[in-house]
């Protein structure tokens, strides 16, 4: 049996639509993996387990946190400076004001 990776499955999965919907008819996300592991073994392959989870740092997580600022959460300001806020000011075209 050859082990692939989960993206080399989802290439299967896009070019076999008697996988897709093998797939698609998974009752529950609990049982998603199994199910595809073993339509992959059904066709020769084993799935490589899936990467384990682990936490962002503080620095990571400074990154991509935002919203609302944790020293004003009293006040609820909005924190101008995470990404989503900047974003939307920039969409909006408010970057310059003074908001």
């Amino acid at each position: 049996m050859t082990t692939i990776s989960r993206e080399e499955f989802e290439e299967l999965v896009r070019h076999d639509a008697a996988l897709l919907d093998a797939l698609r008819a998974c009752p529950d996300p609990k049982t998603a993996w199994e199910t595809a592991e073993r339509l992959a073994a059904e066709r020769g392959y084993h799935l490589a387990p899936p990467p384990e989870k682990e936490a962002l740092s503080d620095d990571e997580l400074d990154h991509v946190a935002g919203g609302l600022d944790p020293a004003l959460m009293a006040e609820q300001e909005i924190n101008r400076y995470s990404w989503f806020v900047t974003l939307l000011r920039r969409l909006m075209g408010a970057e310059d004001e003074n908001v």
